[in-house]
Parts: C-alpha cells; structure tokens; sequence
C-alpha cells in the first residue's frame, strides 16, 4: 500500500526509531537495457508517475539513471522534494553482474548507503540524508526499460529488512 507502507518492523519503519535496513541481491543480463534503476528505501506517499522513482520526494536509493554499457552505480537522495542528488559510488555495473545494495538508516534518520558490504556514503552532509523524526519509510525497487533495448533477465535473488 502506497500511502502506509505496511506493517511497522516488518515491511516499514519509523525514521529516528531503531535503526534499519534493507538490503537487496541481485542480477541483471543486460545493464545497458534499463535506463532508470533503483533500490532503497522511500518515505510512504502517493507516487505521482510510476515509472520514475524520482517521482517521491523522500528517499535514499542506489542505482543509475543512464543508459551506458556499464553504468556508474549512483548514491540517490531527496529529502523533503528538495536537494535532490546523484552521487557516483565510483562502482560500475557490468552485464550479468549480480551485486547486494544496501540501504542503513541509524536511530537518529541518517542514511548511508553500500554495495556488496563496502560503504560508498558520498560527500552528503547528514542533513541532506536524514528522514524526518516519523517518517514511514518502505523499501522499494523501480526499473525503467530502455526504449531501444530491454535489461533482460532481471532476477531479484534476495530481499532483507529489518532492524539493525
């Protein structure tokens, strides 16, 4: 449900409560045939277009926004609609690469981000990657085909959330 986010602990989570997680496997056959791709973690509300996950105005995600044969792996943020970034993790993915993205957010709201277990949090100040003290955050997943090719298989090998 777009507008709760689910079960509190279970498949969403309180901002500046226990700290949290969620963490992501996955494969892709064909990087260069998703143009827009993301994981993270969003505040609950109302999706204004389906296809962009750019679209919400609270969030921490990684993934790219291009369309390059290896696309640079990207840190994304906004908080509140605004500040809105990409940050390069300076990890490229390559086709049929399977890679474990995760998102951390502490007790105080602050997010950091990794990739296969390494932290690559970017230069952001904790500011701009706090949520709010309440905010209902839920993980998500958004994949935008290319217009001139397709990702292939896409397989999602493993989800986790939690507490941390």
């Amino acid at each position: 449900n777009e507008t709760t986010g689910g079960v509190i602990g279970k498949s969403a989570f309180t901002a500046q409560g226990p700290a949290f997680f969620a963490k992501l496997k996955f494969s892709m056959a064909n990087a260069s045939g998703a143009d827009l791709f993301a994981f993270g973690l969003r505040k609950t509300e109302a999706q204004v277009d389906g296809a962009a996950f750019t679209a919400y105005n609270t969030y921490a995600a990684i993934g790219w926004n291009e369309t390059a044969a290896s696309p640079n792996i990207d840190n994304f943020a906004e908080v509140n609609g605004s500040n809105a970034s990409a940050t390069d993790s300076t990890v490229n993915f390559t086709d049929a690469d399977t890679k474990t993205f995760m998102i951390k957010v502490d007790d105080d709201g602050i997010a950091s981000w990794w990739i296969d277990g390494t932290s690559y949090d970017g230069t952001s100040t904790a500011a701009y990657k706090t949520f709010d003290d309440g905010d209902i955050v839920t993980p998500f997943f958004s994949l935008l085909s290319a217009a001139t090719a397709q990702q292939g298989a896409t397989v999602l090998q493993e989800l986790e959330v939690g507490y941390q």
